[in-house]
């Protein structure tokens, strides 16, 4: 190692042209903990395996590095820089530019292939055969006074290998074609860094009401299913039954005493079994719904689970510093390239108004949310250049109406006599993309309280097959493709591997080939609204606009403008949108919905 520990602005004023210069540069934070709105950066390391420069911010001031940070002049390469962006505003205020980012390339180089080694010290063994020690990370934790030998050893250790890092992970990702889906992941760290550290603002009294609100209907549905157990079971001093509704084992006998069958399709003798209750999950209840104790009791998981995930755990979340929840994101969370999050995180909201209203904005702001229409239908349009989907959409047709009116042969429209017949289309329609067959419709459709019986639902499914060949192919083609070569690809070249072994069970080719197919769409539309988020924070920023990224959810971007400027930006964010999706999506028109309110909704 040849490191300088900069402790003097004549030390810093001194290497900042050599900076300047360079193109790429390993970046590193040490801090004092890993809250940017409470800790503190105490270290900046920027280097290479020539030099590595430790900066001390506790006694120079970094100010002359801001143009370094901010700038696109140099590239800064660091392993997992969506922390090192947070913790840079929140010390400094530098909102930094250009980022490469070594864990981010790692993991797409290994989605579905690898699990839990995208830490920079297994990286560099797995790539460069490097072993380095991590025992000096945490002597930085709550550190004071002045730094030791071994702990300006290890912050340098920490930049002397990203540069070489970058290069191999760069390498490969060119191989494989991976170096556009790498730009764009690294381009988007500032967006989901900046929605993390800005937060949200939690509608307190309106979340407490919704909390009674599903407390009281958790009660009511005791009461119901009550009055109809009481037939099974003899009653409480109270004329109630005792059973605890939240226990599986309680349920499960109670149902069973009321002998309650389950529909079974045999693919042996192509009929319909009636098989004994043996369990209480989802699944299974989704298939007896018709009886009103069932329907209740799923409405009472929902309320219960209402209280205990979405209650008063988001409240508890809000920061004490900011007044705000910070949703702690994985922007590489889902093998098709999807956000995941990780604890208390309005990502999972809901998509019921009164949760997402009780998110609001601040005073003299509003939020705009907006999304994709029909997003994963006209990707899969554009795909398969499926002609009866094609001229759907480029009719404007609503799609699900629109394969509706195809299937069963009338004029169906959302409020006609044959509205009732959308429900099963767009049932199907939603199935496509994740590879639902015969008998997961029969059971989505009966469970959606649309009562069909498994001939119809194989009739209804082969006439789709017969309507949209071209829609099924490309799917199939995709799924058949994952199996053949253990991988599959979108149009971004985003790939998805898959763990092939030898003597695989049926159910593992049927669960790859139906991946393989939804792989292809998802992961486009995270392409199109990653792309969206770039393009939205770049021009706010070219354009002195008072926004910020405030949520993300799927094809859905939400802002929070200042108010006096949002008439005019959210038309431009909606433009943006439909730009990004045009890079893939070129012949079929994509459309972007959305509403501008003082708090968040659909």
């Amino acid at each position: 190692m040849n490191y300088q520990y900069i402790s003097e602005q004549s030390q810093l004023d001194k290497i900042i042209p050599d900076l300047m210069q360079r193109d790429r540069w390993g970046f590193d934070t040490e801090t004092t903990g890993l809250d940017p709105h409470i800790n503190k950066v105490i270290l900046v390391q920027i280097g290479d395996t020539d030099i590595q420069y430790l900066i001390d911010p506790r006694k120079v001031s970094i100010e002359p590095l801001r143009e370094f940070f901010e700038s696109e002049l140099a590239r800064k390469i660091g392993h997992n820089l969506g922390f090192d962006w947070k913790m840079m505003m929140g010390t400094f205020g530098f909102d930094l530019n250009r980022l490469i980012d070594t864990y981010l390339g790692d993991k797409i180089l290994n989605v579905g292939r690898k699990w839990n080694r995208f830490g920079l010290a297994a990286v560099l063994f797995d790539r460069l055969g490097i072993e380095v020690s991590k025992e000096q990370q945490k002597s930085f934790i709550g550190h004071t006074g002045d730094f030791t030998t071994e702990q300006l050893e290890y912050a340098a250790g920490d930049v002397i290998h990203l540069v070489p890092l970058a290069s191999h992970i760069g390498a490969e990702a060119k191989r494989d074609n991976l170096v556009n889906v790498w730009k764009l992941e690294c381009e988007a760290i500032p967006c989901f860094a900046e929605l993390e550290y800005e937060g949200m603002t939690l509608n307190v009294p309106a979340w407490q009401a919704l909390i009674k609100d599903n407390q009281e209907k958790s009660r009511l549905m005791v009461k119901e299913m009550d009055k109809i157990a009481v037939q099974i079971v003899s009653p409480d001093l109270f004329g109630g039954t005792g059973i605890n509704y939240a226990s599986p084992k309680q349920v499960l006998s109670l149902l069973q005493k009321m002998g309650f069958k389950v529909p079974h399709y045999d693919y042996l003798t192509k009929a319909v079994k009636k098989l004994d209750l043996t369990d209480t999950g989802d699944a299974t209840l989704s298939k007896i719904t018709k009886y009103p104790i069932v329907k209740s009791l799923q409405k009472f998981r929902t309320y219960q689970k209402m209280v205990g995930t979405y209650g008063q755990t988001y409240i508890d979340a809000i920061h004490p510093a900011t007044g705000r929840i910070h949703p702690r994101l994985d922007q590489l969370g889902a093998e098709t390239g999807r956000v995941a999050a990780r604890g208390v995180s309005p990502i999972t909201i809901p998509r019921d108004v009164r949760y997402r209203n009780a998110f609001i904005a601040r005073e003299g702001y509003v939020i705009e949310t907006d999304d994709y229409s029909g997003c994963e239908m006209r990707i899969i349009a554009e795909l398969s250049q499926d002609p009866k989907l094609c001229k759907a959409f480029i009719d404007g047709e609503d799609i699900h109406c629109s394969v509706a009116s195809e299937l069963f042969g009338v004029g169906v429209t959302k409020k006609n006599e044959y509205a009732l017949y959308r429900q099963p289309a767009k049932g199907l329609n939603f199935g496509l993309a994740y590879g639902m067959g015969v008998k997961k419709l029969y059971e989505k459709l009966n469970a959606e309280g649309y009562e069909i019986s498994f001939d119809e639902s194989r009739v209804l499914f082969r006439k789709y097959e017969q309507k949209y060949p071209y829609a099924i192919k490309y799917l199939r083609e995709q799924g058949k493709f994952a199996i053949e070569n253990g991988y599959v690809a979108n149009a971004n070249g985003r790939r998805r591997y898959f763990n092939m072994y030898e003597d695989m069970e049926e159910w593992r080719y049927k669960a790859i080939e139906r991946e393989g197919g939804n792989m292809s769409i998802q992961s486009l539309n995270v392409e199109m609204t990653k792309l969206a988020m770039v393009k939205i924070r770049r021009y706010a920023k070219k354009n002195g606009i008072y926004t910020r990224l405030y949520n993300a959810v799927h094809d859905e971007v939400v802002t929070e403008t200042r108010a006096d400027q949002s008439a005019e930006f959210v038309l431009i964010k909606r433009r943006l949108m439909v730009e990004a999706a045009q890079v893939w999506i070129k012949t079929i028109p994509m459309e972007v919905d959305g509403n501008v309110l003082p708090y968040w909704t659909k």
